[in-house]
């Protein structure tokens, strides 16, 4: 073998050996997964996963809106697709909320879930009726946490869904009046 090759070689086995996959810091994973009606349902990626902030000004407090959806995504004829959106009032900490709206109409400083589902040319919207939203932590940049709740619709789509086994990651989209600057 050439003694100028032996020495590049080495180095690039040297290399290869100390490379390990492991510690390479992957990718962030942006998602909201549940089950919906014992269906399993699951969307990810920054544009269908994500909160944003809005800078109520007469309180001078933000609100906080958790959303995802897969709107489209893989349509199909009877079911073009699914939102899942979360409202607080205020700017969670860690812990466990339980809803507390009355029908679409949400509480001051309170919490509302709000399902949506889009079949053909149609939005029919449910609101929480019980269940939680439990956060295992909030920065600037990221939510995360898990849901479980029924949801139920106006007079004309009265039918409850069921959503349980609920899970997210989402990453911070924007937001509007004062820069988000995260949680105090």
């Amino acid at each position: 073998m050439n003694k100028k090759i032996f020495p590049i070689l080495f180095f690039l086995l040297a290399t290869f050996i100390s490379c390990d996959p492991e510690d390479e810091e992957a990718e962030p994973y942006y998602f909201m997964s549940a089950t919906i009606d014992g269906a399993s349902w699951e969307t990810s990626g920054v544009g269908h996963a994500r909160f944003s902030t809005e800078y109520w000004y007469p309180e001078e407090s933000y609100r906080i809106d958790i959303h995802a959806e897969n709107m489209y995504v893989n349509p199909q004829p009877l079911d073009r697709g699914k939102e899942i959106r979360f409202n607080f009032g205020f700017v969670p900490e860690p812990g466990k909320y339980y809803f507390d709206n009355e029908g679409s109409v949400q509480a001051e400083s309170g919490v509302i879930g709000v399902f949506t589902h889009w079949n053909q040319n149609h939005y029919a919207y449910k609101w929480s009726e019980s269940g939680f939203i439990e956060i295992e932590s909030i920065s600037r940049d990221l939510i995360s946490g898990n849901f479980s709740l029924t949801v139920k619709g106006d007079a004309a789509n009265p039918g409850i869904t069921t959503i349980t086994e609920g899970k997210f990651n989402v990453l911070y989209r924007g937001g509007t009046g004062k820069a988000w600057e995260g949680p105090e």
